[in-house]
């Protein structure tokens, strides 16, 4: 890891996205003080934080593996943390009850966890951390070991109580829907560098590099030509450019389009193709079409039912929404 740079503000989540072995749980162990950066300075506001142990830090962390005790009920797990502080038990109680309420598990107070679902165990985890009222709180994939419906209910509950509460949040995952779908800014994280700092919107529609295009969502990427005034002629199309950088006139770039900027329809378009693949997923419609001048590319199209589910070796019209291609760097 090298040249990490990262401010988040009070109350704000920010998540650490990016592939396995990038980098996103070291940094994460090393805030919450599990393991010694071998250069630079961590801060909790203007408190230094590289001598202070992990006990010491104002900070909790929520683990993908739950790791409640199995022996005590949800009870004594919420409260386990406060038994090492000087609280009374008045204080304890009204503070675990209080959580309990925050998190969904008010009436399973005296539920052993073999009693609980694992969404419900994943609350327990939420809850003891909470109930702590850290500075920061740590997520490290906290949502991997659930199905996939549960992981979506759990993750709108969690940005909601971390709304709620106002607490710092750092969370790190690989799963790119989940950091659109909670974060107030991503950091991506490839090879032990940030290649990108900006809000779930900001990533996705601008990329700063193609790792980040092509790890956030899926892409399109087509060879494009810059035209008079910025525009970009991407086979016979003409686009606006609303990001035109430093691209000069008659240059050969690289573009992103995003497969729901496309859409097939049987009138006439600048681009025409030919159909390769259909899928139909309900929502939407999945094609991979051969466009002439251009190559494959991969269409979302929403609302199939509207039209119906078009063949495959059917050729069509391909429209581009405006302002839809970004320039992005080969670099990856």
């Amino acid at each position: 890891m090298r040249d990490v740079n990262l401010f988040v503000e009070p109350g704000e989540l920010v998540t650490l996205l990016g592939p396995s072995g990038c980098g996103k749980t070291t940094l994460l162990r090393m805030i919450a003080g599990f393991e010694e950066p071998s250069s630079g300075e961590i801060y909790f506001g203007d408190r230094l934080m590289n001598n202070v142990p992990a006990n010491g830090r104002d900070a909790t962390m929520v683990f993908q593996s739950y790791a409640i005790f199995p022996h005590l009920d949800v009870f004594d797990n919420v409260g386990f943390g406060l038994q090492l502080k000087s609280i009374s038990r008045s204080e304890t109680n009204q503070r675990i009850e209080r959580v309990l309420e925050l998190t969904g598990l008010t009436g399973m107070a005296r539920r052993a966890p073999s009693q609980l679902s694992g969404g419900q165990q994943q609350r327990v985890a939420l809850a003891r951390a909470i109930v702590m009222e850290p500075q920061v709180l740590l997520f490290d994939e906290p949502l991997s070991n659930l199905d996939a419906k549960l992981r979506d209910q759990m993750r709108v509950e969690i940005r909601d109580l971390q709304q709620r509460v106002g607490i710092t949040s750092l969370y790190v995952t690989h799963d790119q829907i989940e950091a659109m779908s909670i974060s107030d800014r991503i950091v991506v994280m490839n090879g032990g560098i940030i290649e990108q700092i900006g809000t779930p919107s900001e990533v996705y529609a601008r990329p700063a590099s193609r790792f980040v295009a092509d790890f956030v969502g899926r892409s399109n990427f087509l060879p494009a030509i810059v035209g008079d005034g910025g525009k970009l002629q991407i086979g016979a199309a003409h686009l606006d450019n609303p990001y035109p950088g430093d691209a000069a006139r008659g240059e050969r770039v690289t573009v992103l389009i995003r497969p729901e900027a496309l859409h097939l329809t049987r009138d006439v378009a600048a681009l025409r193709g030919r159909i390769l693949r259909a899928m139909f997923l309900g929502a939407t419609a999945e094609y991979l079409v051969d466009v002439e001048g251009i190559g494959e590319v991969i269409v979302d199209q929403a609302n199939p039912g509207a039209e119906g589910l078009f063949q495959v070796g059917e050729t069509m019209g391909v429209n581009l929404a405006p302002n839809a291609a970004h320039i992005v760097s080969d670099t990856v």
